[in-house]
């Protein structure tokens, strides 16, 4: 009988726990570090630059040999002479880091 009474307020707590977090729920992950506000990502070829989706610029950013630091943003290329490469800005560059991408950063 004793135990009977100690699970059901083990079960009364768990109640009380899931109610409240059901009307405010609880933060135990963390907030989102991962900003795409002001994500940007270009590819550019030949001086011509054009705007590419952050799911689709994580993948081709994570097959360049490397991203290297500019005065603002980052230049990701297979070859540091070649006129293709992609424009990244540090949060598209979060984004794909949190997102699991291997970007190698210089």
């Amino acid at each position: 009988m004793k135990v009977i009474k100690t699970v059901n307020i083990f079960l009364a707590i768990a109640i009380l726990i899931l109610s409240v977090n059901l009307m405010k729920p609880l933060s135990i992950t963390g907030s989102s570090v991962a900003d795409l506000s002001d994500a940007e990502c270009y590819f550019v070829n030949s001086g011509v630059s054009n705007d590419i989706p952050i799911d689709g610029c994580c993948y081709e950013v994570q097959k360049q040999l490397e991203c290297k630091k500019t005065s603002k943003d980052y230049r990701c290329y297979t070859s540091e002479s070649s006129e293709r490469y992609y424009v990244v800005n540090a949060n598209a560059l979060n984004y794909c880091k949190v997102g699991g991408y291997d970007v190698k950063i210089i």
